[in-house]
């Protein structure tokens, strides 16, 4: 029973609400989680391991190695020992002196150190 209203359009009429139970109960019952993307387990793995897993040691010398002009690896190692168990302004400071004195920029320094410490 289709009738035609302006502009093309059309009412369509509603199926009795007893032919609508049967195919309600195919459908799924929530709406929201229709194309819900699923993440895949590995990676859900992946990402939680590395937040739990990685030592301010580890996060120091990752960070580091991105840090531009490049960091000599003695520098990097000396430094992930400094910072491993201390995250103190002292620490921090001579962090900073430590990288200014190998050409990298304060407010790269700061960054890498944001990024330490927030991880």
């Amino acid at each position: 029973m289709d009738s035609s209203l302006d502009g093309g359009k059309h009412l369509v009429a509603l199926q009795p609400k007893s032919s609508r139970d049967s195919e309600e109960q195919n459908a799924p019952k929530r709406r929201w989680n229709r194309g819900a993307v699923e993440v895949p387990g590995a990676a859900k793995f992946a990402a939680a391991s590395k937040a739990v897993s990685e030592s301010r040691s580890d996060r120091c010398q990752r960070l580091l190695g991105l840090v531009e002009p490049r960091v000599e690896q003695d520098v990097i190692d000396y430094l992930a020992s400094l910072v491993e168990d201390d995250d103190s302004e002292d620490a921090k400071d001579a962090v900073l002196e430590i990288l200014e004195g190998h050409d990298v920029e304060r407010s790269v320094a700061e960054t890498f150190w944001l990024g330490l410490i927030h991880g």
